[in-house]
């Protein structure tokens, strides 16, 4: 059986998209000399958010959580308990 792009996608699990966000961070060390630490990149970089909230809401989409992936409501929720809390 061929491997096709949906099923590589699928197959992607929640410890793919946490060893992303790992690799984002280390991107943000490597390219901002600012950067000073790991939790001030966390709360600190709103692109990183977007980056991170758009992969969040594709996980959940592809595995037909579509109320939960929907971008919108993902946004909202990241805003009101993430970010602004």
């Amino acid at each position: 059986m061929a491997l096709s792009a949906k099923n590589f996608e699928k197959d992607k699990g929640v410890s793919h998209l946490f060893k992303r966000m790992r690799e984002d961070i280390q991107t943000v060390f490597a390219k901002d000399p600012a950067a000073k630490s790991v939790l001030e990149v966390i709360f600190c970089y709103p692109g990183l958010h977007a980056v991170w909230l758009h992969r969040i809401a594709q996980f959940l989409w592809k595995h037909k959580l579509f109320f939960w992936g929907d971008l919108r409501f993902t946004n909202y929720m990241l805003r009101m308990f993430l970010i602004y809390s």
